[in-house]
């Protein structure tokens, strides 16, 4: 997404092992409606960041959706709604 690469390109300590940042554009038939972040969203997270000394970031099923990989239960988009097959 271009947060990330903005982010990537403006915080030189980070590292991104992302396939999203590394292979091909986001698939967005898979990304559930949402709204960008406004730049001082941008700018907020940026400062964090910046003025954090340990970070740890632990992701949950929005990362997989940003990148392109559908969830299972955003409506119309996701596993469930586009089949009947169901885990356990």
């Amino acid at each position: 997404s271009s947060m990330i690469k903005q982010i990537s390109r403006s915080i030189p300590k980070l590292y991104f092992s992302s396939s999203a940042t590394q292979l091909k554009p986001p698939n967005h038939n898979y990304v559930p409606p949402h709204q960008k972040p406004s730049t001082d969203d941008i700018d907020k997270f940026q400062t964090f960041i910046s003025n954090s000394q340990r970070l740890f970031i632990i992701t949950g099923a929005g990362i997989s959706t940003e990148s392109g990989i559908p969830d299972y239960r955003s409506e119309g988009v996701g596993l469930y709604a586009r089949t009947t097959n169901r885990p356990m």
